[in-house]
């Protein structure tokens, strides 16, 4: 995903057929690197965050935990 044209997300009408496309893409390839690699190795050394507008305990939960198992 090294020329992915996005550096921020900010609303969904951003992204066109072809963006979505390599999303999905990178997202199957992340899942066959993920069975590969022992969890916390994938993405070492960087840095995630999530920013929510409204509560949501499980939202938080659920992408807290895909960064933790993400590394």
């Amino acid at each position: 995903m090294t020329n992915f044209p996005h550096k921020n997300i900010l609303h969904t009408k951003q992204f066109s057929k072809d963006d979505l496309e390599t999303i999905f893409k990178t997202a199957r390839d992340m899942e066959k690197i993920i069975s590969w690699e022992s969890p916390g190795k994938l993405l070492d050394g960087k840095i995630m965050a999530s920013l929510f507008y409204e509560p949501s305990t499980r939202t938080r939960l659920s992408f807290e935990s895909a960064m933790k198992r993400l590394g």
